[in-house]
Parts: C-alpha cells; structure tokens; sequence
C-alpha cells in the first residue's frame, strides 16, 4: 500500500507488483487498429478534446499524419524496447525531462504530469526510462473529457475518454502499487 501525499500525488516512488501485471494489458479503451477506417478516420477528426498522447509512434503518428496538436506529450525515446536514434523534437513544444524507470511511477513524473496539466503550456515531457505506466497519473489528473491516447505493441492505439470511473479504477491500481 502506498503512503498519500498532498492530494493524489503519491508521497514515494511506485513500483508496480507482479500481480497487477495482467490488469494493465487489456486496452483501457477503444483500441483502433492501424488498417481500419475507424483509426484513418480518428486520426482526420478534428477533436474537441484536450488530448494527451504517451509512446513514440502514437504521438508520432498524431502530430504527423493526424496533423493534430495534443496538449502533452510523452515519450521515452524507445519503440518496441529498441532506442530510437535520438529524441523527435515537435515544435510549438515546451520540453521537460522527468526520470521514471520501466515498471514504476516516479513522484517527480508524476508532479509533471500533475503540473502540466493543471497549466496551460502544450509540453513534452521526454521520460528518462519507461513512460508506459505514466497513463495511470494522465487519467487521475487530467480533465474528465480529455483523450488519453497511447500505444498498444503490434495493435494500434488506445483511446481513452477521461471519465470518474476511469479515474477511479487509476486511482485504485496506484493504491495497490508499492514504495520503490
């Protein structure tokens, strides 16, 4: 069980244990996948949404092809465990690194996250480690209504529409996460 901070953000850093492994697998949304005219068609909508993309290619594919502007960014430099050559650099973008190593949840990415998103200035965090688990605190702390959009390996991409039971089902896997 983790200790609580001020409000959500945790007051240590978490490590996610073996047993809630399988839980985070399963798409939290809507998975589109890549050949299908409801992914074509997403990437042309123009959207309402304050959106927030996590990994590489998602957020890659958004900007480029989707010809969109998500309002955070976060990516780690690593596709399918491979480096990518060096960081993509988007333009209109404040950049902010943040340390979170692969299965945890670091307090100071999570501050940033926290941060971002209760300000006003599109941001990139470039994540010094693994930022696959960094979803969890962008649904506790974004808005309800927001896009979470990330990465499912050889799938496609996750659309999650922030809602209160998604937030709280986020909330609830943190509390069972331990002190790293």
């Amino acid at each position: 069980m983790r200790a609580q901070g001020e409000g959500s953000i945790p007051s240590n850093d978490l490590r996610l244990p073996v047993h809630l492994r399988r839980e985070l697998k399963d798409p939290w949304g809507v998975l589109l996948k890549p050949e299908t005219d409801s992914y074509r068609e997403f990437l042309r909508s123009k959207h309402e949404a304050r959106l927030i993309t996590i990994g590489d290619v998602c957020t890659k594919t958004l900007i480029t092809e989707g010809k969109t502007k998500p309002f955070l960014l976060i990516t780690d430099g690593v596709t399918k465990r491979e480096k990518l050559a060096e960081w993509e650099k988007y333009e209109g973008y404040e950049e902010r690194q943040v340390w979170n190593p692969a299965g945890m949840i670091t307090r100071e990415a999570y501050q940033a996250i926290r941060e971002v998103l209760a300000g006003t200035r599109a941001t990139h965090l470039l994540v010094n480690g693994e930022e696959d688990l960094l979803v969890l605190p962008a649904i506790i702390e974004g808005k309800q209504g927001d896009l979470v959009i990330y990465g499912q390996p050889n799938e496609g991409m996750v659309i999650v529409r922030i809602t209160v039971s998604k937030q709280l089902k986020a909330k609830g896997i943190l509390s069972e996460m331990e002190s790293g």
